[in-house]
């Protein structure tokens, strides 16, 4: 069944369940909000992937599972040269990041790519930012400080939380990322079709489960309390994540210069060339970057 047919079939179920059990309304709504819905890989997914070294490691933190045997999946370009971490969005997978992958190792780094918890072909089904940090952190511990964290959409709140709890970057990349956490909710509230009770349950969810103010899950507050350097890209056309998101968080990021594409939408921006290069030159000197493009 695709996503849109699903998503359809959801709608009417929660306008049912809504009016005859509230609670549990609210229960499914928050287990569908911590589950990742997975997407069949690309051809061109698979291409990169070829080039890629990939590997399987065993995983000790993940909080939803508590099993043995829990795993997830490295992907890396390059194999050698300053690390940059490349962090994919909710429902993605590290190979969507393949693209900017190979050009970072052409241009003489490591990139390194991963599937989050649920994601991909780690292992789960839930997941949630304390855990996917929890892997940032460890990832961080294997590889050292990273020349930079390039993360796409729900990845750039991921990654600006991390280095928020010890991770350490250069800077940070953001690429069709929401800017506040009350946006992802209310925007997941509106999918599926459901009330303002159920809307603030999940907000308040987030707040008991941490412990923490959901500002600290928002992307405009963490980028300003980092004071990083950084690049914030967004499409003008992007229907996921909308552009007025981009302008906010610019708003809040000062360090942060502001790239605005046209036509790409939320997925193709990861693989447009114009993207590229404007990643390459805020990481790479001038003269490696043209010695890459050789």
């Amino acid at each position: 069944m695709s996503h849109s047919k699903i998503i359809k079939y959801l709608q009417r179920f929660f306008r049912v369940l809504e009016r005859a059990a509230p609670f549990l309304s609210r229960k499914l709504a928050l287990r569908l909000f911590v589950t990742p819905f997975k997407f069949p890989r690309s051809t061109w997914e698979k291409e990169l992937l070829a080039s890629a070294r990939v590997t399987r490691r065993e995983w000790r933190q993940v909080e939803y599972q508590q099993k043995k045997g829990a795993y997830y999946y490295t992907y890396q370009w390059g194999q050698e040269g300053p690390p940059v971490l490349l962090i994919h969005g909710w429902g993605g997978r590290g190979s969507q990041m393949g693209y900017l992958g190979k050009a970072l190792a052409g241009a003489g780094f490591r990139a390194i790519a991963f599937d989050a918890p649920g994601h991909g072909e780690s292992s789960g089904r839930t997941t949630n930012i304390l855990e996917i940090t929890r892997m940032i952190l460890e990832l961080h511990q294997i590889y050292g400080d990273f020349a930079a964290i390039i993360g796409h959409s729900f990845g750039g709140v991921a990654g600006a939380f991390a280095l928020r709890k010890g991770c350490r970057a250069e800077r940070l990349i953001t690429i069709g990322s929401p800017a506040t956490l009350d946006y992802v909710v209310d925007n997941f509230g509106e999918q599926l079709q459901v009330g303002n009770k159920t809307v603030e349950y999940l907000k308040a969810y987030v707040e008991e489960r941490s412990g923490l103010p959901r500002k600290h899950f928002s992307l405009a507050w963490l980028a300003s309390e980092l004071a990083l350097p950084g690049l914030i890209i967004h499409d003008r056309d992007d229907q996921e994540v909308k552009v007025s998101q981009a302008y906010q968080l610019h708003e809040s990021w000062p360090q942060a210069e502001l790239l605005l594409t046209d036509g790409l939408g939320h997925y193709r921006v990861l693989r447009d060339n114009g993207v590229k290069q404007a990643v390459l030159e805020r990481l790479t000197p001038k003269h490696a970057l043209h010695n890459a493009a050789l």
